[in-house]
C-alpha cells in the first residue's frame, strides 16, 4: 500500500503518514495507479526517527533538523533559564547542563566556587545553632529547690523575674510545675530562690557550651559535605 507523508504548512516538519487514495479519472487515463497527493504532502518517506531530531520537508527533500523543544537550557553568562520552543540548533551561548548557585560557565563546563559555597552552607547552619540554643535556653528547666522536682519557666521575663528575686533578697512567690503538672505561684525563701536560678544558670551554660562546640566544628568544616554532617540537637 502507498503512504503518503505530510508535513507542516508552515515549518515543513513532518507530521503524520497514512495509505494513498487512488486518482479513479487519472488512474483510468493513464492505465496505472496514480496517486492523490494533498498539498503539504509527499510519497517521499520521511528519515527514520532520530533522537533529538526531527524530519523537516526542505524544497523536495527531507532534512533532519536538531529539535530540542520542550528542553530548559541555561544561558552561560548569568544562568537565565530558556525554555526551547522552536526547531533548531540550541541557541549560542546556553546548555542543557544544569549549573548549581554558585557555579559560572568555564568554556565547556560549569566550575562550582567551591569557598562560596561552603561559606553560604555553614552561615544557615550557624543560624540554626543559635535558635536551637535558644530555644532550649528558653523551653524552661527543673529544679528541687522545693525538696522535690519541680519545673520552672525560663523565658526573658521569667529569667529578669527570678534574678529580680534573688537581688531583691526576700522569700517571695515564684510560678513553678509540680510533678503532677500543677501549676501555681508557691512560697520560695530567698535560698530557694538562689537554687532555683543556679538550676538555670546551669541548664543555660549547658546550653551556651554545647552551641560553642557545634559552632567550632562548623568554622573547622573544610566541605559542604562536612557541615551538613554536623547534627545540631541540644
Amino acid at each position: 500500500m502507498q503512504k503518503i507523508y505530510s508535513y507542516d504548512a508552515a515549518s515543513g516538519e513532518y507530521t503524520s503518514e497514512y495509505d494513498a487514495q487512488i486518482d479513479p479519472l487519472e488512474t483510468e487515463k493513464s492505465g496505472k495507479n496514480i496517486y492523490l497527493i494533498p498539498a503539504f504532502s509527499t510519497m517521499d518517506a520521511p528519515p527514520a526517527a532520530q533522537a533529538d531530531k526531527v524530519s523537516v520537508r526542505v524544497g523536495e527533500s527531507w532534512n533532519a533538523k536538531e529539535d530540542h523543544r520542550g528542553k530548559t537550557v541555561y544561558k552561560q553568562s548569568d544562568k537565565a533559564v530558556l525554555e526551547i520552543s522552536d526547531i533548531g540548533p540550541l541557541p549560542d551561548g546556553y546548555t542543557e547542563a544544569i549549573p548549581s548557585e554558585f557555579d559560572s560557565w568555564a568554556g565547556s563546563t560549569w566550575v562550582t566556587d567551591a569557598a562560596a559555597e561552603l561559606y553560604a552552607t555553614k552561615v544557615p547552619k550557624l543560624v540554626t545553632i543559635n535558635a536551637a540554643a535558644e530555644a532550649a535556653i528558653v523551653s524552661g528547666f527543673a529544679s528541687s529547690a522545693l525538696g522535690t522536682a519541680h519545673t520552672y519557666q525560663s523565658d526573658r521575663d521569667d529569667q529578669l523575674n527570678l534574678v529580680g528575686m534573688v537581688v531583691a533578697g526576700s522569700d517571695d512567690y515564684f510560678k513553678c510545675t509540680d510533678a503532677n503538672g500543677v501549676a501555681g505561684y508557691k512560697l520560695h525563701t530567698i535560698e530557694q530562690l538562689k537554687q532555683v536560678l543556679s538550676d538555670g544558670k546551669v541548664v543555660k551554660l549547658t546550653a551556651l557550651q554545647h552551641a560553642g562546640v557545634l559552632k567550632a566544628e562548623v568554622a573547622a568544616a573544610g566541605t559542604v559535605e562536612q557541615v551538613n554532617a554536623i547534627e545540631v540537637s541540644f
